[in-house]
């Protein structure tokens, strides 16, 4: 709706843009841009384009903008022309329309149709409906295209470069229309008849070119047509017929013939009248059927609907071949009647790109970092443009010399390798048996030094047989010692402790009788005494005399309860040790003084009568006193007789170390025995080994003291080839130029032009017989005929190297 509001406006930014490109672009016959014969049915098909985008989804001034520069760009010869008219295009549109954005970042493209939608578009005589796309989702939906060509078709090395995208998109805005024809000029190797191929495929259409052979003419081609327009225009079958510069060489004919079908529609009298009606009548059931067509009610008129359905024409043409113009003049229909499409080679970013993509697997086997890649492509690049400027070089040569130098530097970088590998192992063997010798004489002088170690350690052996053998004697000595003195020490030691068990024996009763009188005394005793709140004094001194032996300084009352009331009070007091009596400072004063003002508390009758439980305690108090007074003065016997216990104990240790020593004495004189039968034994095996490896190593010295020189020349040779390696992938690129680009070329422009390369790859005097051929190579070639001059041997390094069909120039007819 928006064009419709707007439509005297756009009219008039179109006829604008249209006299402007008339203006500077008009052909006078004479100019450069002679092919761009614009006229006012350019301006028709920018209007019907226009109906193709679906403007309720897509801008309109960026599908007016994007279907104007379809319109008129295709034809424009070069990237200078085509930035002027975009410029003029914009410059337009602001004036007109008010425009404000710049050119349109998306395509524009019936490829994301799915089948059932091309089908039905087709059948129906209708133009495909563009959808916008971002170069991303484009791309994803190539992918997917070229995957299944290489899969149904034949497998290729296409590359979707953002400019190979781009002419993909205007194949497919040429090929998604009825009787959709499109010119393409441009040099070899730019894409026309692959990218072609490629679009065609994905539209469903039967891929015919004619066979070319000797008597192909105009009348072959004639033929063709009846099998090309029965295909089309009686089965239906959706083709694109395919035409280039072989098939128009040799009979203008042919050209005559494709122009007539380009402005008619069909072939008047291709068909003979009675062939005619006979081909026809397989039509009239189908025109009954078709409630898609609209046309007249006759088979013919049916028939050229079909062709205008089914039939699409491509002709593929060579700017620069001389009848290039003649064939444009004298055949008017191709610029009339087809879309020019003009491909002029590929950016230098896309040759990069895709000689990067062709040499990936080489930058992979070589481990190239980044800058080399970079060095390399743009050297191939320089070296391409330097072969367009000077020899003419198509952009065909440009994939040519990439899969050349692929190939090159793969077969000569194995060979250097396999070379290189093969001195390495030499000078490996070498060196492993330099390493042997070494390794020899290490271990003859390793076998002399464990010879005399061997020999040390059998005389360190017997002097420690003789010295174990005298600590052994010593050994025994003191241990018949310490059994006659333990058996003095233990008769003395049973004599003392009799003497202390007879003391101990009359006051022990004493001791016995008042511990079971504190085992007697009951809980509720001890809780009656807690419950006093002021104990008499019997039951206080008592108390006092119970803590003081049990070493506790506060013998207040409120302290006495807090003890007895300890669970413990009587496990504590039976098991009571006397020793501390004689142990704890002061303890025995404090104790003497206690019993000295207080004795008479103390006494058993008073005790019990002040309480059951005082009673017992007063008979424990007096009995480890006076338990206390016997340990005092059986003291120095207990000294002594711990003092014979102590050395008892250790004479007893002593004793056993001397029987464990004696044991490990003995064991010693035995073990070191065997080692010094061994250690003879293993000398005299030493010996023996020595003159053996002495022998050996004799042998080998002499024998690596030949080999020195091959080391020698062997080494030379391999930092040769390290040099050669290191120079290869320069040395192979300029191989690789030269059997792509120059041996259509004779013996002074190839010196020439291989001159200024060396020069600036930083070769000079670099030579493609060198690298790529040899000695016996060339030695056969001469058995075999070929003179033995560099031209010659050049052009048949040109024939077994190079991955086209090259065109060889031998002045000597050979």
């Amino acid at each position: 709706q928006a064009l419709v509001n707007q439509a005297p406006s756009y009219a008039r930014c179109m006829v604008q843009l249209y006299q402007q490109l008339q203006t500077t672009f008009g052909s006078d016959g004479s100019s450069s841009n002679w092919h761009c014969n614009f006229n006012p049915r350019h301006l028709t098909s920018w209007v019907q384009g226009l109906l193709r985008y679906d403007l309720a989804q897509v801008d309109t001034l960026e599908a007016f903008a994007a279907e104007g520069l379809a319109t008129f760009g295709g034809c424009l010869p070069d990237e200078s022309t085509i930035k002027h008219f975009e410029d003029m295009l914009l410059s337009v549109m602001r004036s007109a329309l008010g425009y404000r954005g710049g050119l349109p970042t998306h395509l524009f493209s019936s490829l994301g149709a799915s089948p059932e939608v091309q089908l039905s578009t087709a059948a129906a005589g209708q133009p495909m409906s563009l959808s916008r796309y971002s170069t991303e989702g484009l791309n994803g939906i190539m992918a997917n295209i070229l995957k299944n060509f290489n899969r149904e078709v034949s497998d290729t090395q296409l590359l979707m470069v953002p400019q190979a995208l781009q002419r993909v998109v205007a194949l497919d805005r040429c090929l998604s229309v009825p009787a959709g024809a499109v010119l393409l000029c441009g040099p070899a190797g730019s894409g026309r008849r692959s990218l072609l191929q490629l679009v065609a495929h994905a539209h469903g259409l039967k891929w015919w070119s004619p066979r070319i052979s000797k008597t192909f003419d105009a009348a072959a081609f004639r033929a063709e047509l009846k099998d090309i327009l029965r295909a089309a225009g009686i089965e239906g079958t959706p083709l694109l017929l395919f035409l280039e510069e072989r098939h128009l060489g040799a009979d203008p004919g042919v050209l005559e013939l494709l122009n007539s079908l380009l402005s008619a529609g069909e072939l008047p009298g291709l068909f003979g009248a009675d062939e005619l009606s006979k081909e026809l009548a397989a039509l009239d059931s189908k025109r009954d059927k078709d409630t898609l067509y609209q046309g007249p009610p006759n088979s013919y008129a049916y028939f050229l609907a079909c062709l205008c359905r089914h039939l699409r024409i491509a002709i593929s043409l060579d700017p620069s071949s001389e009848s290039f113009k003649l064939r444009l003049d004298q055949n008017p229909a191709l610029l009339n009647r087809c879309s020019m499409l003009w491909w002029q080679g590929w950016s230098n970013g896309s040759l990069q790109a895709i000689a990067q993509d062709r040499l990936q697997g080489v930058f992979t086997d070589m481990n190239c970092s980044d800058a080399d890649k970079s060095e390399l492509l743009a050297s191939l690049l320089k070296l391409h443009g330097s072969a367009a400027i000077q020899l003419g070089a198509a952009p065909r040569k440009f994939m040519a010399a990439a899969d050349v130098y692929a190939a090159v530097i793969q077969k000569k970088r194995g060979q250097l390798l396999q070379q290189q590998q093969f001195l390495k192992s030499g000078l490996d063997k070498l060196a492993e048996a330099a390493g042997t010798v070494d390794e020899l004489s290490r271990q003859a002088e390793a076998q002399r030094s464990l010879l005399a170690t061997k020999q040390e350690e059998a005389d360190t052996a017997m002097t420690h047989i003789q010295s174990s053998m005298e600590a052994a004697a010593d050994r025994r000595r003191e241990v018949e010692q310490l059994r006659q003195q333990l058996g003095e020490t233990e008769a003395t030691m049973q004599v003392q402790r009799g003497e202390v068990e007879a003391q101990l024996a009359e006051v022990q009763p004493l001791i016995d009788a008042a511990r079971a009188a504190v085992g007697g005394i009951k809980a509720d005793n001890i809780n009656e005494v807690r419950s006093l709140r002021m104990a008499p004094d019997v039951i206080r001194d008592v108390l006092e005399g119970v803590l003081l032996l049990m070493g506790q300084e506060d013998t207040s009352w409120a302290a006495m309860k807090a003890f007895l009331g300890k669970r413990s009070v009587k496990e504590d007091t039976i098991n009571y040790d006397a020793h501390r009596i004689l142990t704890t400072p002061g303890l025995r004063n404090k104790l003497d003084k206690l019993m000295a003002s207080k004795g008479a508390s103390f006494e058993k009758e008073v005790a019990y009568r002040a309480s059951q439980a005082c009673g017992p305690m007063a008979v424990w108090v007096v009995a480890n006193k006076s338990y206390s007074e016997v340990l005092k003065q059986i003291a120095p016997l207990e000294n002594q007789l711990s003092q014979l216990k102590q050395g008892l104990a250790e004479s007893q240790d002593r004793l056993s170390q001397c029987q464990s020593e004696l044991a490990q004495l003995d064991e010693q004189v035995n073990r070191l025995k065997s080692g010094f039968q061994l250690r003879i034994r293993e000398a005299e095996a030493l010996k023996l080994e020595l003159a053996r490896a002495e022998g050996t190593l004799k042998a080998a010295s002499d024998l690596l003291t030949k080999l020195s020189g091959e080391r020698d020349r062997w080494s030379k040779q391999l930092a040769g080839l390290d040099s050669q390696l290191s120079q290869l992938p320069k040395a192979a690129l300029l191989a690789a130029a030269f059997l792509t680009y120059l041996p259509a070329h004779p013996e002074d422009v190839r010196s020439k032009v291989m001159s200024d390369w060396s020069s600036h790859l930083n070769l000079p005097g670099f030579g493609p017989i060198a690298l790529l051929g040899s000695e016996s190579g060339q030695l056969t070639w001469q058995s075999q005929g070929l003179p033995s001059d560099t031209l010659s041997a050049q052009n048949a390094l040109a024939i077994l190297h190079t991955v086209q069909t090259p065109l060889v120039i031998d002045p000597s007819y050979q």
